[in-house]
C-alpha cells in the first residue's frame, strides 16, 4: 500500500530540482500501515482509552470494528537550513464516519521557523499523550483539522544568551469540519467555524533545571448558526481577545455582548513548570491553570481554581521508559454565579444585564442607571468601588458584585452558547478526552435518568487522577499501561433548570451527586524486523471502563508495518 502513496506523492508534488534522483526520494520516504480488529462487550459505548488520544482514528460507539490505515511521509527538500515534507494518510473502518482522508499536508522549516499546511496528526504541545490524560487544549484526541501554522514549535535558544533564554511559540488558523456523524446532534451545530490556536513559552535554560511559563489560547470564530444566522468574523479582535463593534448593531443586536466582551468563543491555559535533565534521566513538572474569560487572563487570579498538576519522568530503565502521574480538577468553573449580571432593579423586576446593554456615552449611561437603579444604589456602588461611575467601572461592578454577590461564573469549559458543539470534531473533544459528550451520556444513561443536554460536552466537571507507564520488557517486547480514576459532576449549567441564568436547581439531575468512573488500558507489542527496511509490530490491547456510569471492555489485535528508507543506504 505504501507504493500507492509513494506513486501519488511523486505525481502530485513538483520536483524541486531536476538533479534530485529517485534514490534520494526513496531515502526520504517513510510509511506506516495498520490492519486491526476489535470487539467490545458494550454494544453502545467502548472504553475511553480504546479510542482517545489517537487522533480520532478508532470508533467510539461500534461494538465491533475492522480497521485499516496507511500513511506516507516524504521529505522532498533538505538543505542545512530548510526542510519540506509532504504527507498523506487514509483510514478505513466499518464505522462509516471514519472512511476518510485523515492526513494531507506540507510541513517543514526554514531556519528556526516551522510551518504546516493541511491536515496533519501533530500538536507541538502533545508530547506525552501516550501516558497522560491528554492536553486540555491542542491535544491528540480528535481528527486533525485543515489548518495553516507558523512558528517555532520547539524551544530555540535566543542568540547571545548562551542558552539561558529559550522561546517557542506558534499560530494556527484552520476550519472545523461540518460534522454529520449523528443528525440528532449535528443539526444543532454551528457550521463553517474557524478555529484559531496559538501558544507562547519562555524557558530559562543553561542548567539542569529549566523553569518555564507558557500561555495557550484557542478561539472559535464566525460560522452560521442552525437557524441560518451568520456570526460576524473579526479575526484580530478574536486574536487579541477584544470586543468588536462589528457585533453591536449586527442583525438586530442579538450579538451585542461581543462588542464589549470578546469576539468569538475563548479558552486558555497558563502553563507553569520546569524541565529537569541529569544524564539519561529527564523529568517534566507542570501546573496548568484553566480560564475562559478576562478574569483568568491574570495568571495569578484568585478566582481561577481549576488546574492540571502533573509529573512525567523519562528514566534510563528500559522497564519504565516513561512514567506519568497527574491530577486534573475542572469542577469549579468560576463558581455558581451567572455568566452575566442578573438581579432585581429598583422596581423589583428580575433583570439580566448583558455586555453592551448600557450606553457608552456618559450622560446616556447615567440616564440608563437612574432608570433602573435608585440613587442610594448608585451612591453605594461608587463608595464601594472608590471610582467614579462610568462605562468601565459600572460594567466591572455589575459583573463582580451585583446579582448573587458572586464573581461571574458558570464558565463551562470547551463549550459556548454560540457553538453547541463547542471544541469538538466528529463528536470527540479537541482537548481533554475526560469530558463526556451528550451522545456519550445518552449511551450510558437510562430512559428515566434526567439531564437537559443544553450543551454538547455535557459532563465537564471532573476530578481525576491518572497514572501512565510505557516501557520495554525486552528489546522487542514493549508495553503501555494507563489507569485513570475520575469523579464526574456533570455540567455547572445543566444543574440549573433552564441553564446559565437560572437559579432553580434541576430536579433529580443525573449528576446531582458525583459519579465515579475508572478507565484502564493495557497494551503489549512485539516487534519483528528484517534488519533492513521493514519493521512489523504485533499489538494486543485490552481496555476496560467500570464504575457508576457504565461498564465496557474492548480487545484489539493489530498488525502494523513500518517502512522507513531514511536510515538505510
Amino acid at each position: 500500500m505504501y507504493r500507492l502513496f509513494f506513486g501519488f506523492l511523486i505525481a502530485a508534488l513538483p520536483s524541486v530540482s531536476f538533479a534530485q534522483s529517485v534514490a534520494c526520494w526513496l531515502d526520504s520516504l517513510s510509511a506506516r500501515e495498520e490492519l486491526s480488529a476489535s470487539i467490545a462487550t458494550n454494544k453502545d459505548l467502548r472504553p475511553l482509552w480504546s479510542y482517545s488520544n489517537r487522533w480520532g482514528v478508532y470508533t467510539q460507539y461500534e461494538r465491533a470494528e475492522f480497521f485499516a490505515s496507511a500513511r506516507a511521509d516524504i521529505r522532498i527538500l533538505h538543505t542545512p537550513h530548510t526542510n519540506l515534507h509532504a504527507g498523506l494518510g487514509l483510514v478505513a473502518s466499518t464505522d462509516d464516519s471514519r472512511r476518510v482522508p485523515h492526513e494531507a499536508y506540507l510541513s517543514g522549516n526554514v531556519f528556526m521557523f516551522d510551518y504546516l499546511a493541511g491536515m496533519k496528526a501533530y500538536s507541538p504541545l502533545a508530547a506525552d499523550d501516550d501516558v497522560s490524560s491528554g492536553n486540555y487544549l491542542m491535544s491528540s484526541n480528535a481528527r486533525p483539522t485543515p489548518r495553516i501554522g507558523l512558528g517555532i514549535f520547539d524551544y530555540f535558544s535566543v542568540p547571545f544568551t548562551r542558552d539561558w533564554l529559550q522561546v517557542k511559540g506558534g499560530v494556527f488558523v484552520g476550519r472545523l469540519f461540518d460534522d454529520d456523524f449523528d443528525d440528532d446532534y449535528t443539526s444543532l451545530f454551528t457550521t463553517s467555524v474557524t478555529l484559531h490556536e496559538k501558544f507562547a513559552y519562555v524557558r530559562i535554560g543553561g542548567w539542569y533545571v529549566k523553569p518555564y511559563i507558557g500561555l495557550v489560547h484557542s478561539v472559535l470564530i464566525g460560522g452560521t448558526t442552525p437557524d441560518g444566522h451568520k456570526i460576524p468574523t473579526d479575526f484580530w479582535a478574536s486574536f487579541f481577545g477584544r470586543g468588536s463593534e462589528d457585533f453591536r448593531d449586527y442583525d438586530g443586536g442579538w450579538l451585542r455582548g461581543e462588542a464589549t466582551n470578546a469576539a468569538g468563543a475563548h479558552q486558555g491555559i497558563w502553563d507553569f513548570g520546569a524541565d529537569f535533565s541529569l544524564g539519561d534521566f529527564k523529568a517534566h513538572l507542570y501546573y496548568q491553570r484553566i480560564f475562559t474569560d478576562a478574569v483568568g487572563v491574570d495568571p495569578l487570579s484568585k478566582y481561577v481554581k481549576d488546574y492540571y498538576l502533573g509529573l512525567t519522568l523519562h528514566t534510563p530503565s528500559p522497564l519504565f521508559r516513561k512514567v506519568n502521574v497527574e491530577y486534573v480538577k475542572t469542577y469549579d468553573q468560576m463558581g455558581d454565579g451567572t455568566p452575566d449580571p442578573i438581579g432585581r432593579d429598583k422596581n423589583g423586576a428580575l433583570m439580566a444585564v448583558y455586555p453592551g446593554d448600557f450606553p457608552l456615552e456618559q450622560n446616556a449611561l447615567m440616564d440608563w442607571l437612574h432608570e433602573h437603579f435608585t440613587d442610594e444604589d448608585l451612591a453605594d456602588w461608587q463608595a464601594r468601588s472608590g471610582k467614579p461611575l462610568n462605562y468601565h467601572t459600572v460594567n466591572t461592578f455589575l459583573r463582580d458584585h451585583w446579582g448573587n454577590g458572586e464573581k461571574s461564573g458558570r464558565k463551562v469549559y470547551l463549550n459556548n452558547g454560540l457553538y453547541y458543539q463547542g471544541w469538538t470534531q466528529n463528536g470527540l473533544s479537541l482537548g481533554t478526552p475526560l469530558f463526556h459528550s451528550a451522545k456519550t451520556m445518552r449511551a450510558y444513561m437510562s430512559d428515566s435518568d434526567r439531564a437537559q443536554m443544553l450543551i454538547f460536552l455535557a459532563n465537564t466537571r471532573v476530578a481525576a487522577v491518572n497514572i501512565g507507564l510505557v516501557g520495554n520488557v525486552s528489546p522487542r517486547h514493549s508495553y503501555q499501561f494507563r489507569y485513570t480514576f475520575s469523579r464526574n459532576h456533570g455540567s455547572i449549567v445543566e444543574k440549573y433548570d433552564g441553564g446559565a441564568f437560572s437559579m432553580t436547581p434541576y430536579k433529580d439531575y443525573f449528576y446531582e451527586s458525583a459519579k465515579i468512573q475508572n478507565y484502564l488500558l493495557l497494551s503489549t507489542s512485539y516487534d519483528v524486523s528484517d534488519g533492513f527496511l521493514n519493521l512489523f509490530r504485533l499489538r494486543f490491547e485490552v481496555a476496560a471502563d467500570f464504575g457508576e456510569l457504565y461498564s465496557s471492555t474492548a480487545f484489539r489485535v493489530a498488525c502494523i508495518h513500518y517502512l522507513n528508507f531514511r536510515h538505510v543506504r
